[in-house]
């Protein structure tokens, strides 16, 4: 373990993320506590590249993944607080032309439920479509699947990044701005960090991890040149935890706007997040509150309201969680796909209980 800031509470669980790290094949992993809006901990754990046995450490760019919709789903409620855009008001009327005469959205010509599309339903996954379009519901990998809507908007959650990238259009059109330099000149510049990004710099050549398969043989960073609201972002875990630490104080986004970031928009009572059109439902969620803010996921647990945020590829695992009573959060990165063997251990054993539903995060956890 290498660490790098004030970090008692991760030197106290070490033994036990060495262990799941090595039962688990997890080459390389990042764990940062942030306290009371300030970064109270980081540590780094194994290796960033296993083709190189590099190891990793506080500054190794990592693929962000849908942190990346936490990051946006800020940035659009500090719009709405400054009344530059609504949050209900319906999406037609940012746009200059309908949704389908855009050439990427032309699969919905002669289906109007996209009228009642808002900003508010797309960014609390309550759109009506797949995850992405090439994942039709209860079907494999279809790289010819058209756009559709699977529900009528506003029916219940269900995970979408599709819907991320109509909000990102929307915000694109209504206000006729370049969202990735106004969000970076707004979110991360006050960081004074550069190793954080929307999208793949070269900068980051000299320092980033190599992303690994489920036994942690080398995959090769996911390199996306472009920014994409539903999981472009490049962060290092110094970075993003300080992100979330200016997040957390205030520093970065309004008090009207992180509150709405955490107000319930729906509740979840599907038995997994994954995937998101099955009919199994978990009625039990009721008694943790579990619901959808904007970019985030809320819950009641033992120790107040919180919000947590996954992210996951075929090369890596993110987690963020945040316990608003006590102004903790926790955050984990790591280089392999294998986080539901060994983030709800860790998270556990640095909060406490916490009542997170892990088994909905992770429907592998009842698979496995």
């Amino acid at each position: 373990m290498s660490v790098v800031a004030a970090g008692a509470d991760l030197a106290r669980i070490d033994p036990l993320v060495e262990r799941l790290m090595s039962e688990h094949h997890v080459p390389g992993l990042a764990l940062s506590v942030v306290r009371n809006g300030e970064l109270a901990g980081l540590a780094t754990y194994g290796i960033r590249d296993m083709r190189t046995g590099a190891p990793l450490n506080a500054d190794s760019v990592m693929s962000g993944m849908s942190w990346t919709k936490f990051v946006f789903a800020a940035y659009v409620a500090e719009l709405a607080a400054e009344g530059r855009i609504d949050l209900d008001r319906p999406i037609g009327d940012y746009l200059p032309q309908p949704l389908p005469a855009y050439e990427d959205y032309a699969d919905l010509e002669g289906d109007d439920r996209w009228r009642a599309l808002t900003l508010s339903l797309l960014l609390s996954h309550q759109s009506g479509f797949p995850n992405f379009r090439f994942f039709p519901p209860n079907s494999d990998y279809d790289a010819e699947a058209p756009l559709a809507f699977f529900q009528d908007p506003g029916t219940s959650y269900a995970y979408s990044g599709e819907g991320f990238q109509i909000a990102q259009l929307i915000v694109s059109e209504a206000l006729d701005i370049d969202i990735a330099a106004d969000l970076e000149r707004r979110l991360f510049a006050p960081l004074g960090n550069s190793d954080i990004g929307l999208s793949w710099r070269d900068s980051f050549e000299d320092d980033y991890d190599a992303g690994h398969d489920t036994d942690g043989a080398p995959l090769g960073h996911p390199v996306r040149r472009e920014f994409d609201a539903a999981g472009s972002l490049n962060s290092s875990p110094r970075a993003f935890a300080q992100l979330v630490a200016a997040f957390m104080e205030g520093d970065l986004i309004s008090d009207a706007a992180r509150a709405e970031l955490v107000s319930p928009q729906i509740e979840i009572r599907s038995a997994h997040q994954f995937p998101p059109w099955s009919d199994k439902r978990d009625e039990s969620l009721a008694a943790v509150n579990l619901s959808a803010g904007l970019g985030v996921v809320l819950w009641d647990g033992p120790q107040g309201r919180g919000f947590f945020k996954g992210g996951h590829d075929r090369g890596g695992d993110n987690m963020l969680v945040c316990l608003l009573d006590r102004d903790i959060c926790v955050l984990a990165m790591a280089n392999a796909p294998n986080g539901h063997l060994v983030f709800p251990q860790i998270f556990e054993a640095l909060l406490g209980g916490t009542g997170i539903p892990w088994q909905w995060e992770y429907s592998q956890i009842a698979d496995d």
